[in-house]
């Protein structure tokens, strides 16, 4: 099926993770939506640059996670992904998230040289699956 979708049989999907958005309690109101944004088109960069097959936007920072997403944080995302400027052929399929973050740890930026060594590695591995 993502060989269909996405025109590639195992592709590899950059996370970008948002900074708490507004009304949760990881938000950063001094910083507001620009502060996410600036975070996250950051990480973006990295992820196109790392050339990534696609990418997929988290709002992993909103905890405590409830059982449904309330209309302003879908909002908000999209208010947030839409100021992105973004390759937006970009659409595949292999998560790979907090694996490229600097420590390891979901809540900082994308490692760009780690990013650059997993898609790397990974586009060899598909050179030798054939």
């Amino acid at each position: 099926m993502l060989q269909r979708i996405f025109g590639i049989h195992k592709p590899l999907i950059g996370m970008c993770h948002l900074l708490g958005l507004p009304g949760r309690p990881r938000h950063n109101a001094a910083g507001g939506m620009d502060a996410i944004a600036k975070m996250v088109s950051r990480d973006v960069r990295a992820l196109q640059d790392a050339h990534v097959d696609g990418l997929v936007f988290y709002n992993e920072n909103d905890i405590p996670y409830g059982l449904s997403v309330p209309h302003e944080i879908a909002a908000a995302m999209a208010a947030v992904v839409a100021q992105i400027k973004y390759d937006n052929s970009l659409a595949d399929g292999a998560i790979v998230g907090t694996s490229l973050k600097v420590d390891g740890v979901t809540w900082n930026p994308v490692d760009v040289e780690r990013a650059h060594r997993v898609v790397e590695l990974a586009h060899r591995v598909r050179e030798l699956a054939g």
